[in-house]
């Protein structure tokens, strides 16, 4: 069983334990105030955690040589397999790693669109996830020829072992898809993803979680 926390410990910037313990998120009232500010606390939380620090890098970037290809891709790595927990309700993430990276790219049409024609999703998906964001974050280098750019598509993969991913196109993608999923949660008829988002949420803060809904 988790600690309970305190209620001052923040959990996105301008957001505490306390702030997510006072809302009351009744999946009958789906249209209440409630539910739209815990979408904004995880907006908050995602958005400045994550995606502000590359946005930084991105933009200092064009200012300077480009050099930090590898910390982008590992924090926005990162956050693919974040959400992936996030829609499959899966609150320990050890030994899954590889099961919610590899089902975010899978059904990302940003990446499928990238494969060579006719390639299997679930082999370039592994791929990603053994060569390049095991490795990076397990010991900051990847397996086989990863170029890092900042020009042509997000994936481009030229065989087994080499392949060139656009970190600029990457998280501008990923962002979007961030937004998608957004618009999904503000959507009061996908309970199901409310009470998966609200059950990790919960963990997060110390706190117990409602049963798994059934899917609609």
């Amino acid at each position: 069983m988790k600690p309970k926390l305190p209620d001052d410990l923040e959990i996105a910037p301008g957001y505490t334990v306390g702030c997510w313990k006072r809302l009351k998120l009744d999946p009958d009232v789906p249209n209440s105030d409630d539910w739209e500010k815990a979408v904004k606390i995880f907006d908050a939380r995602i958005r400045k955690r994550f995606f502000h620090p590359v946005d930084v890098l991105i933009e200092h970037q064009s200012h300077s040589k480009k050099t930090f290809g590898f910390a982008i891709l590992a924090i926005d790595f990162l956050v693919i397999e974040t959400l992936q927990g996030f829609r499959e309700d899966e609150i320990d993430h050890k030994r899954i790693s590889e099961k919610l990276f590899t089902n975010f790219l899978k059904q990302w049409g940003a990446f499928t669109a990238c494969l060579p024609g006719g390639g299997d999703p679930k082999k370039f998906a592994g791929q990603v996830y053994h060569d390049y964001r095991c490795a990076l974050h397990h010991s900051g280098s990847t397996e086989g020829a990863l170029r890092v750019g900042v020009s042509g598509a997000m994936f481009a993969f030229k065989n087994d072992h080499e392949v060139k991913i656009n970190r600029t196109c990457l998280h501008e993608n990923l962002k979007h898809e961030f937004e998608v999923y957004l618009i999904d949660l503000r959507n009061p008829d996908r309970n199901d993803l409310r009470y998966n988002f609200k059950k990790k949420m919960d963990a997060i803060c110390g706190l117990g979680s409602l049963p798994k809904a059934s899917p609609n």
